[in-house]
């Protein structure tokens, strides 16, 4: 079954608004799997999927960034007492290490917390030769000459 052009707007718009697919199918009263053999069928419409949820993810990061300037407002208002200033720092805490938690999940490669370097070498001729000499002076317990 084709989704209708109206419904696959629906379908964006709920996904921009960071509701998963199976809310999505619940409210348009669809199946999951009509909406994957949808976004499976129709390339256009997958690239406006992916585009929805990547806005979504960037509007986390930016919410993050909102929450942390609210967090540091909250810390110098004088007008709130320490207690219950210390029971909202926390909690604005663990609202924004979730964030955090969420998007280095969902997109490691912009907002993970472990880089990757990829390094290769070329062990050819002469380098070889080289490290072959370096491993047999080794073994006969001598000095490796530098150079």
């Amino acid at each position: 079954m084709a989704l209708s052009n109206d419904k696959k707007q629906k379908i964006i718009g709920f996904c921009e608004d960071g509701k998963s697919l199976r809310q999505i199918a619940k409210i348009l009263k669809i199946g999951r799997e009509t909406i994957r053999q949808e976004l499976s069928a129709n390339k256009e419409f997958e690239a406006h999927y992916a585009r929805a949820k990547q806005n979504f993810y960037e509007e986390k990061a930016e919410y993050m960034h909102e929450l942390e300037a609210e967090l540091k407002r909250l810390v110098l208002d004088e007008e709130i007492d320490n207690k219950t200033k210390n029971a909202l720092v926390q909690a604005y805490k663990l609202e924004i290490d979730n964030i955090k938690w969420f998007l280095c999940k969902l997109l490691p490669k912009k907002y993970g917390d472990r880089q990757q370097i990829e390094q290769t070498h070329d062990v050819s001729g002469n380098l070889k030769e080289i490290l072959q000499k370096h491993i047999v002076v080794k073994e006969l317990g001598q000095d490796v000459p530098k150079g």
